[in-house]
């Protein structure tokens, strides 16, 4: 089916609302043009930081999944112990030179594994994922690209895990990012395997902007889940 969670604006005028919205009101951002709009949870994890500078171009073939570290118990505050992820959004830029496009987009919710030797957590097995949505790209600009989840388990807040976007089409595009670069946090697998995007592909600018709405719920999946939880649990 084709999405309807989708919105646009003109760079400049989403900058202004960012700067004089508050963070957990990012993702209600809605040109008029949709009939239903954006998700909003409990609350929001993962890079809730406004666009800054320019896109950064040629690292967006619309082949390739992302992926945002997140804790959310150091962005959500509750009197309950997990979380159920609803929704995904990443920001993309599109030139008027690559429009018309399509893009099929998966979301999901990851594990997150430590990594010794890069001392980074680094995105694991899939907890639960989206069907897929299909976005016609019809206007150029800032796109929100939210992709809805299905309920699935509730989570622990107070554990790592990454927000993930995956995307197949071919439609080329820009990344949208903040101006607070940072290792260890954003990821890209173009077929290879997870690499950081801080610094490997980006000569300039910050973090992508990806984030996802939850909302609270009592913890359905206990840490000793699977071999991963035991592991990572030594470097909390």
């Amino acid at each position: 089916m084709t999405s309807t969670f989708i919105t646009r604006t003109s760079t400049l005028l989403w900058i202004f609302i960012c700067l004089t919205m508050t963070t957990t009101a990012l993702a209600a951002v809605d040109s008029g043009q949709n009939p239903n709009p954006f998700i909003l949870g409990d609350c929001q994890v993962g890079n809730l930081n406004p666009p800054v500078g320019p896109p950064v171009p040629d690292l967006f073939f619309g082949e390739e999944a992302y992926a945002y570290h997140v804790k959310p118990i150091d962005q959500c505050t509750s009197t309950e112990d997990g979380f159920i992820l609803e929704s995904v959004t990443q920001m993309l830029h599109f030139n008027t030179d690559q429009i018309p496009a399509v893009l099929i987009v998966k979301a999901a919710l990851y594990s997150a594994q430590f990594d010794t030797p890069s001392g980074c957590w680094m995105p694991g097995i899939t907890l639960y994922e989206s069907m897929e949505e299909t976005f016609t790209i019809a206007d150029n600009g800032i796109l929100n690209i939210q992709v809805p989840i299905a309920s699935g388990p509730a989570y622990l807040l107070n554990d790592h895990y990454f927000l993930v976007m995956s995307y197949q089409g071919g439609a080329m595009a820009q990344l949208v990012v903040d101006d607070e670069p940072m290792p260890c946090t954003e990821f890209v697998n173009r077929g290879n395997g997870w690499q950081d995007l801080n610094g490997r592909d980006k000569s300039g600018g910050g973090k992508v902007i990806i984030f996802g709405d939850i909302v609270f719920s009592p913890a359905s999946v206990a840490n000793t889940q699977s071999t991963w939880d035991g592991i990572k649990s030594l470097y909390k």
